[in-house]
């Protein structure tokens, strides 16, 4: 099964489905975050890559149930929620090139 006809079935199902399905990616985000906190030098990258894809779609869920609510406060504070995300993947991909040798080209501007 695709995440495209998975997103969609989310998004044609009720309201309390799409709150359990939210619940879950929280504790899975949770969870790999405690995790990545215990975790050796190469798990905790990963276990850090999946905690944040966790709380993206968490995040979009949120804001999925919330917008018939308050569309413009579900639609800010989703937007916090996804630059945070942004900012820790930005994090995670100059780690990884530092890894497979750009990280002399990452001092050199001044990145890492």
């Amino acid at each position: 099964m695709t995440a495209t006809v998975m997103m969609e079935r989310l998004a044609d199902g009720s309201p309390r489905s799409k709150a359990r399905t939210a619940g879950a990616f929280w504790l899975m985000t949770m969870v790999t975050g405690i995790m990545a906190i215990s975790a050796g030098d190469g798990w905790k990258l990963a276990a850090n890559i999946v905690a944040t894809t966790c709380y993206v779609a968490a995040t979009l869920l949120v804001y999925e149930l919330l917008k018939p609510v308050n569309e413009n406060l579900s639609r800010i504070a989703a937007l916090f929620g996804l630059l945070g995300s942004a900012s820790g993947f930005a994090h995670y991909a100059l780690q990884i090139g530092a890894r497979v040798g750009v990280g002399p080209l990452c001092e050199a501007l001044g990145l890492a």
